[in-house]
């Protein structure tokens, strides 16, 4: 009975004050609502590559050039035949698969030519070593064709519109034929790997867009390490595998390290990278800007509730002469 009284009472206090009501509560609702609005754009960078699989198991190969009284350059950008060997000579290394970014490409289907670009160069197994959400195909297969494509779903709708997109053929710069063998979901926003089609590296090797060799730095490379291992105790094997492999020419690597995935997206100014990076500063300044819309609104609230104390005084008086407890008019 008591609850249903206050009730009553509160849905009074709306009707017959109805231009206090609508503003304090239409306020503080909207305070409320921007604050959430800048809790997620503050939340959304940190949750990069979290929907991977073994994200907290892939990194990225770094390639440190000696840069004189510059500092030294940190690259993720690595030669074509670095995979191979750090998965034969560093055990700990359960995988290794390789990315490499097209230019813009002309891609074309029967009469119709399309100027695509966010197309990816990668090694068959990227699909395993990743887990982007796969529409139709089999990840494990789509790209061992030398002659496959693998396409997202918004540029497979663009191409072909509501017809099925496998085992169609496009021709790629007007001297490939491929055939695509898979959709894909489009790039997750929360992908610092983004891409509108993928090939096999044998497609960006025709096309005369790779050397594969030590010496030309052009391909990122990314490492599935074993569970449990940690990228600190592969110092000594990588320093090792940096003399193994590279000239002490002033002009070559100095040494490599392995850099986590999830951490791209808010890498140091000076790693290179295919990907876009972006400072952790930006997003702190919206979550203060959040909090201090939220204080502001609140602050308001009280000041007009406050500015109705007096006929709290006479509410709490009168439920006092009827015999109401202490606790009840706390409640």
């Amino acid at each position: 009975m008591i609850l249903l009284n206050y009730l009553k009472v509160s849905l009074r206090c709306l009707v017959k004050q109805k231009v206090f009501s609508v503003i304090s509560i239409s306020s503080l609702a909207v305070g409320i609502a921007v604050f959430i609005l800048f809790l997620q754009i503050f939340r959304a960078p940190f949750s990069m590559d979290t929907f991977h699989r073994n994200a907290e198991r892939i990194f990225t190969v770094v390639v440190v050039f000696p840069g004189g009284s510059q500092g030294d350059r940190h690259r993720a950008h690595t030669p074509a035949a670095l995979p191979a060997a750090l998965r034969s000579e560093i055990p700990e290394i359960e995988d290794a698969t390789r990315i490499f970014g097209l230019k813009t490409c002309v891609v074309r289907y029967r009469d119709r030519s399309f100027m695509e670009g966010g197309g990816l160069a990668v090694d068959p197994n990227v699909l395993s070593v990743f887990s982007f959400p796969v529409l139709s195909g089999d990840p494990k297969t789509m790209l061992a064709s030398p002659n496959s494509i693998v396409l997202t779903r918004s540029l497979a709708a663009k191409v072909f519109g509501d017809e099925p997109a496998a085992g169609k053929i496009l021709t790629l710069e007007k001297q490939i034929d491929l055939v695509v063998s898979g959709v894909l979901e489009d790039s997750p926003p929360q992908s610092s790997i983004s891409y509108s089609y993928l090939v096999p590296l044998e497609v960006a090797d025709s096309l005369h867009y790779l050397k594969n060799d030590w010496n030309s730095f052009e391909v990122s490379t990314f490492v599935l390490l074993q569970a449990g291992c940690l990228p600190s105790s592969l110092g000594s094997k990588l320093s090792a595998f940096t003399t193994n492999h590279f000239s002490q020419a002033a002009s070559s690597p100095s040494g490599i390290y392995l850099y986590p995935l999830r951490d791209m997206f808010f890498r140091p100014e000076n790693l290179e990278a295919i990907n876009d990076r972006d400072s952790r500063a930006g997003y702190y300044i919206s979550l203060a800007i959040g909090l201090l819309f939220l204080v502001v609104v609140s602050v308001n609230y009280m000041n007009l509730v406050t500015a109705k104390y007096s006929d709290r005084l006479k509410e709490v008086g009168v439920r006092k002469s009827i015999g109401a407890s202490r606790s009840d008019l706390v409640w």
